[in-house]
This record gives C-alpha cells, structure tokens and sequence, in this order.
C-alpha cells in the first residue's frame, strides 16, 4: 500500500509541476491543465510515474504558439 501511494504523489507533483511550467508560460491554471490533458491524451508528453515528472517528446512543443493552439482544442 505505501507504494502505491507514492507512485500516486509522485503523479500528483508531476502534473503540478508541468502546470506549472505551461502556467509561466502565461497561461491560467485552466489553460495549464487543458494543455496538459491534450498533450498526454495526444501521446505529445509522456509520464513517467517513477520519475515523478511528464516530459515532452519534442522541444517544439514548449513554443507559445504551439501551446496556444493546444489551449485552443
């Protein structure tokens, strides 16, 4: 059961971290979690449970435009 529980707060903070990145950015928290849903919904960002982050698969994916659009969807 600790595991599992730690696996699930590393999830957490990892999804609270790319938020906050994408929220630096300039965009609202909504915006940050729709951004986030659309990018590992599209396999565009992976995360990694073990790690405790979501990385992109390409730097590309960090442009403003490029986040906007996904804002956008």
């Amino acid at each position: 059961m600790q595991g599992t529980r730690q696996v699930a707060e590393r999830i957490v903070n990892a999804q609270k971290a790319f938020v906050q990145l994408v929220m630096e950015k300039g965009f609202t928290r909504d915006q940050a979690e729709k951004i986030m849903t659309v990018y590992l919904k599209n396999k565009i960002a992976k995360l990694d449970a073990v790690m405790g982050r979501i990385t992109v698969k390409h730097g590309a994916f960090w442009e403003l435009d490029v986040l906007r659009n996904a804002a956008n969807l």
